[in-house]
């Protein structure tokens, strides 16, 4: 779904939208209903948000790059967000509904990697955004993260 002047993809309840791309369009990439699953896919320069969803969603193993506003919004309840990749958004990732489940997911380049309101459950968020690392050559090399947690989210 390329440059519409709305949603990209707009899904009603429940529907499966599966590794689709929306990329330019003036309303949210995709945006679905309660009881959705958006799985693998790609939204790329929204003016809203990449993904919107409401309630009774999975949202798992998706990119979002340089929407404008969010990169993930959640606006309902009872939702899994897992896994997924926010670069480049004012807002990374932001829950507004409660009883959610935030786990694993990354965050870059946004001036808020996470908004998350009260009332939801959601692995540590770990900012390993600071350089220095050393240069890796060989086999094998000791971690740069900083949680051993495999339910964390990061910033970078």
């Amino acid at each position: 779904a390329r440059s519409n002047q709305a949603d990209g993809i707009l899904a009603g309840d429940p529907s499966v939208i599966d590794s689709c791309a929306a990329v330019f369009n003036v309303g949210n990439g995709i945006r679905a209903a309660g009881g959705c699953t958006v799985i693998n896919c790609v939204a790329e320069v929204n003016t809203a948000s990449g993904i919107s969803v409401s309630s009774g969603c999975t949202v798992r193993n998706n990119q979002m790059w340089n929407n404008t506003t969010i990169g993930l919004l959640v606006t309902g309840t009872d939702n899994r967000i897992e896994s997924n990749n926010v670069s480049g958004s004012t807002t990374g990732i932001q829950i507004a509904g409660t009883g959610n489940l935030i786990l694993t997911n990354s965050v870059t380049s946004a001036s808020t990697a996470y908004s998350i309101v009260a009332h939801n459950r959601y692995g540590p968020i770990v900012n390993i955004s600071a350089s220095g690392t050393a240069a890796v050559s060989g086999a094998s090399a000791p971690s740069t993260l900083t949680s051993t947690d495999p339910w964390a989210n990061f910033t970078y």
